[in-house]
C-alpha cells in the first residue's frame, strides 16, 4: 500500500480549494468579492463588481500583471470578456474591476470568472488566481 506524504495530502487540498468555485474569498492578506444583481429584468442592464480589499500589510502589486476572464450564459451579454491592468480600478490601496452586461434573454444565468493579480507585502509579492461564479436571474 502506499502512503501518501502529509506535503502531498495538502498540496491536494490547496488545489482543490483553488478549483472551487466562489463569490466571496477572504484570506489572511486580502478580502476578495465577485458580485451582480440577483435578479435583471429581460432587456435590461446589470454591473459585475470584482473588489479586492488587501488587509494585514497586503498590497495590490498594480505593476504586476492582472487579468480577469470572464464567461456567461447566453441569457447574458457582457461587455467585454477579457481585463486587465488598463481596466483595474486603483484606489485607496483597493483594486477592483466593473464589467456591464445586458439580461437578453429570462432563465437563471450565472457568470463566471477567472482572476490573477499579484499581492505583496514588504517581504514577498505572490500570484493569486481564482475561479468565481456568481449566479444571475433573468425575469
Amino acid at each position: 500500500m502506499r502512503r501518501i506524504s502529509l506535503f502531498g495530502l495538502c498540496l491536494l487540498a490547496a488545489l482543490a480549494l483553488a478549483c472551487t468555485a466562489r463569490a466571496n474569498v477572504s484570506s489572511k492578506l486580502y478580502d476578495l468579492s465577485f458580485s451582480a444583481p440577483k435578479k435583471v429584468a429581460r432587456g435590461g442592464h446589470g454591473r459585475l463588481s470584482v473588489k479586492i480589499t488587501p488587509k494585514n500589510g497586503g498590497e495590490i502589486h498594480g505593476g504586476a500583471p492582472a487579468k480577469l476572464k470572464l464567461s456567461s450564459t447566453t441569457q447574458l451579454k457582457l461587455a467585454k470578456e477579457t481585463l486587465g491592468n488598463a481596466d483595474m480600478k486603483l484606489q485607496g490601496g483597493n483594486a477592483s474591476f466593473e464589467v456591464p452586461f445586458t439580461a437578453v434573454s429570462r432563465g437563471r444565468a450565472k457568470i463566471d470568472g477567472d482572476l490573477s493579480f499579484f499581492i505583496c507585502t514588504a517581504k514577498s509579492c505572490a500570484r493569486q488566481e481564482w475561479k468565481l461564479s456568481t449566479p444571475v436571474r433573468v425575469r
